[in-house]
């Protein structure tokens, strides 16, 4: 294994109350835990149906930036991130965006760690994104490791030959994850460390 890709939200950080109570204030509508889940059952682009319809994500993401940089990493997932960059090429591709996450990461002092930071501006699609890192680092998706908390992510790994790991501590629990047979599915970040073993 030379490389490990990492999502963002939900993985590397807890976002989810952040965005549910961010896209409440913002777009001035009540919005639930369920409405939030409603809106990312897939990709959150390709599911614009009902409160969210006619949303405009380029001005939220300009909105959430101040909040959204500043947040801090736990110390588990911050120390084991740096511990695995001393051995793997490690990589983000994310339906974030690129500022917001990159300032957060120098924030949080773990910029350094991460090769490509791949977000929203560059591909919608995180297919797009892989075979980007593919191509750049001459790597061959065997070579590869995708950490992920969502079924939709599985499903593009899947698509070019990526192994994933799921986490359950993240937006899909691990029953739902199940269904679509991730290789490994981990409840924390150091479980890495032995799967990599």
């Amino acid at each position: 294994m030379k490389a490990l890709i990492f999502d963002f939200d939900w993985v590397i950080h807890d976002t989810f109350e952040f965005h549910r109570n961010k896209i409440e204030e913002y777009f001035e509508i009540d919005f639930s835990k369920q409405d939030l889940k409603d809106l990312s059952n897939w990709s959150i682009f390709s599911n614009t149906n009902g409160k969210m319809e006619n949303a405009d994500w380029d001005w939220y993401t300009n909105y959430i930036y101040s909040e959204y940089s500043v947040l801090e990493i736990d110390k588990k997932i911050k120390n084991t991130i740096l511990e695995l960059s001393k051995n793997y090429s490690l990589h983000i591709i994310s339906s974030g965006w690129t500022r917001n996450v990159t300032e957060y990461l120098k924030n949080n002092q773990i910029h350094h760690a991460f090769g490509d930071i791949l977000c929203y501006e560059f591909h919608k699609s995180k297919i797009a994104k892989f075979e980007h890192i593919f191509s750049k680092h001459k790597l061959n998706s065997n070579e590869c490791l995708f950490v992920t908390d969502t079924l939709w992510d599985i499903l593009e790994a899947n698509e070019v030959w990526v192994k994933t790991i799921a986490v359950d501590f993240g937006y899909h629990d691990k029953e739902l994850l199940e269904t679509w047979k991730p290789h490994k599915i981990i409840s924390n970040f150091p479980e890495l460390f032995n799967i990599l073993k």
